[in-house]
């Protein structure tokens, strides 16, 4: 739903700039006022302006709204003096409701106007009297509280309060007293920290995260602390006076927050603070902010009820109002980005709105899921790079995961299912919060998945609520247990490396805190020998090091890593084709068997990766394992190189027991953009159909009313590249790393991603084809990536051969064939030139190339370079003026008409009069319906008629065209008088068995179908053609029309 709302924004957006929507009045005006003179005569200008992008931007999404006829009353009050708006709306039956805007200048209120009426229409429509979708669903938890003995062993307090923050590659920061916490997407641990030592009471109130992954987090006292991704353990930053609300990062890593002594937003960039100026009236109150992904900042006003969205720069890109939904919180401490929906979410609860502000669903505060019948208040709340929602409650310091089909379908299969039935058994308790049968289910569930968190938190609930409940407090007991002796035991490991490197006095004290763990421990559970046997050999150790001993592990086998750079792009391509090789070398003088090695690398990883080798490697023997990681997203969230370290451990049996090797290895992970040529097909991973801009735009750009040209290809491609260049799409060469000087080499290149280059509005050559590529993909044309010395672009599928239906033979604007298939080379570097000019030059640049070519089909490049899994973007494409797309589309029209209908026209003439010329004239005619010019093609047809009456042809595509222009009644009456003429024509017979019914009602005659769907059914990402109002993409079910034989 949410991208088709995406798409149908972009379609009718582009459908306004080319002039398509008809304004009307919304409202009736009763009062205009403003207190001066030239305010006054500007105001009623302004209104109907904004009341014109009202019915242009949003009216079409609501059609039986805007066919109600209800024009609710308005008054519209403007004070330049006290720069304040006050805009009413009220209906007969009393429905009323008043907005006051704050403007600074002109532009300010012209920008919000729009979305304020749109606001007030769609309430006195009803819009806004109820949540439209059904919330998210409570899928994981857990409670801090019952993780205290895992997250602060050390620290007695009880837990008061905490905080939460997106982690990279999925799941969440959470802090409190003396630790941060790193959990996975089903909320069982990653890591902790202990951020200072010296203060184990050290709490951070508020935590965001950059796009690279590092964690900022700030005190109560304003201190600041920062985690890096990969890093150890934290590090100060300077402080921030006076104590903000809330902080957040740009993509640059900048912070951001909201001085309210000041009452304006600062930067801090390094060491320098600097204002963060946003244009038009600065905020009073500023609590929920944040950044999206290409860097735009979004604003919650409280004062106006308004989300306003800001370019890097601070100029204001756009406005929502948002209109609340019945019982919804009045106050907002967080905003967060969903893909196009806003959720806003305060102590009360939560809420998400359409990109125009209308409520889908509402959440109040949710009760924990392990008690329902507990209350709490929202203390935080988070949205990982998934989309996955994350909710901290007061009771219980509880998180909990809400999921709906969107996230569930971002997560591999196994934890879907997870998903799903937490979700079912929930609702369960929910249902029966006294029923202790469907507590004890759910737990029997949670235990049987391995969620180790989770189970022990619900256990903990589960004894507050049934305390009688024996087999629960035995199975809580034993959980208990165990985290006390996996921490007694891994303490007492981290003994032996200090006592080996550094001496007993460097060890002593970490080995007394470990030998008083172990006594305490063995007190409490005498018969563990294991343990016991532990602590003997830490004794053993620090006796003998103290001898003069050395303490160090035998070395069973030797492991080496011959790893080569990461590139983010390929990570879908690395599942296949490996990154490198582990060799397992043994050296010893026994063979070893049942080799299993783990490799993993921190932050870009959810599991380790495991290695089996069924065989033996002999005494003096070695083995090759290929090593295929699976990594998250967070990989594509890196703008710079990184180096990471890969820890790889290994275990084997011997004849004498177990061997182990480890190893850290050192790679880089190159930036998200990084690519090399030594494949063409590598482009590959960078055309991504699927991104939500990319969808968006291209779907905007087919509704275009692009002319059928030689086929639906080529008319959809018509269309993107009229879009791309009118958008203003122009060349840059890359300065570091242009690919006229690393085509088909190994040195790297810079590949923008297509949403930036759309963004953007330049790129070089492998930027400009990977975003056509993107778009025409998205519309469902089939495209192949083409190089040639220093150079790369694009060539897309033609409908079929030059000589077929579409006849588009000429030696200025060629094909490439290959297999039976044709490619029609398009040079994306010059797409500001128009359609014909990127096909000439295209074809130019294949005949200069000669046998120095390489064309691979996309559908042949997926198998060994998927597209990158970008998350969803919630920044609408940037659109083309409707000048500049009239202008270039025209003159690319003229252009290929001038290649293939100006030399029919002259022939007409020199044609013999009856049916030679009628067959010239019918040509023509097909050429005209190419083109567009459908008047045109019915007066050729015309005028053929009077050539030959008898040629069934000219009456099949008369008849054909007249239904396409809309005029049924006439094309009906055509065809019975060709039938009546011809009886016997196959062809007459085929078109009216396809018209169907001859009844006056011509409802059911219409050749064009206006539900046929355009674009991409693969993608579900499609509109109609009724929504859209485009007759040109419905005209492709229709039957074609019949060029003169042998012409």
């Amino acid at each position: 739903m949410n991208t088709m709302w995406r798409t149908l924004l972009a379609v009718l957006a582009l459908a306004w700039c080319l002039g398509q929507a008809a304004a009307e009045d919304l409202f009736q005006v009763q009062q205009y006022y403003a207190d001066t003179p030239l305010l006054q005569r500007q105001l009623p200008t302004l209104v109907a302006t904004a009341q014109r992008a009202v019915a242009d931007r949003y009216l079409p999404f609501y059609p039986e709204q805007r066919s109600a006829g209800l024009r609710p009353f308005l008054s519209v009050i403007v004070l330049e003096e006290s720069r304040l708006a006050v805009i009413q709306a009220s209906r007969p039956d009393g429905l009323e409701e008043q907005v006051n805007l704050y403007w600074a200048d002109l532009a300010e209120l012209e920008a919000l106007l729009p979305p304020v009426l749109f606001s007030l229409w769609a309430r006195q429509h009803g819009l806004a009297d109820h949540w439209r979708t059904e919330p998210p669903q409570a899928s994981f938890e857990v409670s801090l509280h019952a993780l205290s003995p895992l997250l602060a062993p050390g620290l007695q307090l009880q837990q008061p309060i905490a905080t939460i923050a997106p982690a990279p590659g999925g799941g969440i920061f959470a802090a409190g007293l003396g630790y941060v916490a790193s959990l996975d997407s089903a909320l069982q641990l990653r890591a902790t920290w202990q951020p200072d030592a010296t203060d184990p009471s050290l709490f951070f109130y508020y935590m965001t995260t950059s796009a690279t992954g590092t964690l900022y987090s700030m005190t109560s006292s304003g201190q600041g602390w920062l985690l890096r991704r990969g890093a150890e353990g934290f590090e100060r930053f300077s402080g921030i006076q006076p104590l903000p609300p809330a902080i957040t990062a740009a993509p640059t890593g900048d912070l951001v927050y909201y001085d309210y002594t000041a009452q304006n937003f600062i930067k801090i960039s390094g060491r320098r603070r600097v204002p963060f100026q946003l244009a038009g009236t600065p905020p009073l109150v500023a609590m929920a902010y944040t950044f999206d992904d290409d860097g735009a900042f979004w604003l919650y006003d409280n004062v106006a009820g308004m989300v306003k969205t800001y370019a890097p720069d601070g100029q204001l890109l756009a406005a929502v109002r948002l209109l609340a939904g019945p019982d919804a919180p009045d106050s907002w401490l967080r905003l967060h980005l969903r893909g196009t929906d806003l959720i806003l979410s305060g102590q009360h609860g939560l809420a998400a709105y359409d990109r125009h502000g209308l409520p889908l669903w509402r959440l109040p505060p949710p009760a924990p899921q392990a008690d329902p019948l507990m209350t709490a208040s929202i203390l935080s709340s988070a949205v990982d790079n998934q989309g996955a929602l994350y909710v901290l409650l007061s009771t219980g310091l509880t998180v909990t995961r809400f999921d709906d089909d969107r996230t569930r379908s971002l997560v591999d299969e196994a934890l879907a299912e997870r998903m799903a039935r937490l979700i079912g058994f929930n609702a369960a308790v929910r249902a029966e919060p006294e029923d202790e049968a469907a507590y004890v289910a759910r737990l029997a569930y949670i235990q049987a998945a391995g969620l180790g968190a989770m189970e022990l938190s619900f256990r903990a609930a589960l004894g507050d609520a049934f305390p009688a409940n024996r087999a629960n407090q035995v199975r809580l007991t034993e959980l208990l247990r165990q985290i006390d002796r996996d921490r007694v035991l891994t303490e007492a490991a981290r003994v032996y490396g200090p006592l080996r490197d550094l001496g007993v006095e460097s060890a002593r004290a970490a080995f007394q805190a470990a030998m008083r763990n172990f006594e305490r421990y063995l007190a409490g559970n005498p018969s563990d020998n294991e343990v016991r046997q532990d602590m003997l050999a830490l004794q053993e150790a620090f006796r003998s090091r103290e001898d003069g001993a050395s303490v160090r592990p035998p070395q069973h086998f030797q492991l080496e890593a011959r790893l080569g750079p990461v590139f983010p792009a390929f990570m879908a391509r690395y599942r296949v084709v490996p990154i490198g090789q582990v060799v397992v070398t043994n050296p010893g003088p026994l063979p070893l068997n049942g080799l299993s090695l783990e490799f993993f690398i921190k932050d870009f990883m959810d599991f380790p990766l495991t290695i089996d080798y069924d065989g033996t490697i002999a005494p003096g023997g070695r083995v090759e394992l290929a090593v295929r990681p699976v990594f998250n997203r967070s990989l594509l969230e890196l703008r710079e190189t990184t180096g990471v370290v890969a820890a790889i451990t290994a275990v084997a049996i011997t004849g004498q027991g177990d061997a182990v090797g480890q190893l850290r290895q050192d790679l880089d992970i190159l930036s998200r953009t990084a690519l090399t040529w030594e494949d063409s097909a590598a482009l590959a991973a960078f055309i991504t159909p699927n991104d939500d801009a990319v969808v968006a735009f291209a779907h905007a750009a087919i509704t275009s009313g692009a002319p059928p040209l030689f086929g639906r290809n080529f008319s959809r491609a018509f269309a993107l590249v009229s879009a791309l260049g009118a958008r203003g799409l122009v060349y840059i060469e890359d300065p570091q790393t242009p690919f006229s000087a690393v085509g088909g080499r190994a040195m790297l290149d810079t590949v923008r991603l297509p949403r930036t280059t759309l963004q953007s509005g330049a790129g070089d050559c492998d930027d400009t084809t990977a975003l056509l590529a993107s778009c025409l993909e998205a519309a469902g044309v089939p495209t192949a990536i083409v190089t040639t010395p220093g150079h790369v672009m694009l060539a897309f599928a033609a409908d079929g051969p030059p000589s077929g239906s579409g006849r588009y033979q000429s030696a200025v604007f060629g094909s490439i064939e290959q297999a039976g298939r044709y490619w029609i080379p398009l040079e994306t570097t010059v797409l500001t030139r128009g359609f014909a000019e990127a096909w000439r030059i295209g074809w130019q640049t294949i005949q200069q190339a000669g046998t120095e070519l390489e064309l691979v089909s996309l559908e042949v490049a997926r198998a060994e370079y998927p597209a990158l899994p970008l998350a969803g973007s919630p920044s609408l494409p940037p659109l083309p003026s409707a000048e500049a797309y009239r202008s270039l589309a025209g003159n690319a029209l003229t252009a290929l008409s001038g290649n293939w209908l100006s030399p029919l026209a002259q022939t007409i003439e020199r044609a013999a009069t009856g049916r030679p010329r009628a067959i010239v004239l019918n040509d023509l005619a097909m050429r005209q319906n190419q083109f567009g010019q459908l008047d045109a093609a019915i007066a050729s047809l015309r005028r053929a008629l009077g050539e030959d009456p008898l040629y069934d042809a000219l009456h099949a595509n008369l008849v054909m065209l007249l239904n396409r222009t809309g005029r049924e009644a006439e094309a009906r009456q055509q065809l019975a008088l060709a039938i009546q003429r011809l009886p016997g024509s196959a062809n007459l017979q085929r078109l009216q068995a396809r018209l169907g019914p001859t009844a006056d009602d011509s409802a059911g005659t219409r050749l064009v179908d206006l539900n046929t769907q355009v674009g991409n059914p693969q993608l579900g990402q499609a509109t109609t053609a009724t929504e859209v109002g485009s007759r040109a993409s419905a005209a492709n079910s229709e039957p074609e029309l019949l060029w003169s034989e042998g012409n």
